[in-house]
């Protein structure tokens, strides 16, 4: 994403998360669905490498402690994660992504 295009993948990220009032009425069932497309649609935003894969982890740990959830990003490695992030944007696939966020989402907050 060249930089000056951020804000439009960013206000669209932020209209989801305040539609859903910070994913607390995302159903359970669709709620690992739903933080693998903000999630991946976030990294379509970032122009750096290096530094936002820890701000958006930490981002999404502190969004979905306010909802009663958590991410334990000790439950996989950080290859697999950056390996799913890949696939989900070169390719449109989010499975791998999905299969990372669903290994993760916790029903507590982790902090």
């Amino acid at each position: 994403m060249p930089p000056l295009d951020i804000e439009r993948p960013i206000a669209h990220v932020t209209a989801r998360i305040v539609e859903t009032d910070r994913l607390r009425l995302v159903p359970k069932d669709s709620l690992v669905s739903e933080v693998t497309y903000l999630y991946d649609y976030l990294n379509f935003a970032h122009p750096f490498r290096e530094g936002n894969g820890r701000t958006q982890r930490e981002f999404f740990a502190q969004l979905l402690a306010e909802s009663g959830h958590g991410l334990a990003w000790d439950r996989t490695g950080m290859d697999d994660l950056h390996r799913a992030c890949h696939v989900a944007r070169d390719d449109g696939d989010l499975a791998l992504l999905q299969n990372v966020i669903e290994q993760v989402l916790t029903d507590e907050p982790v902090y």
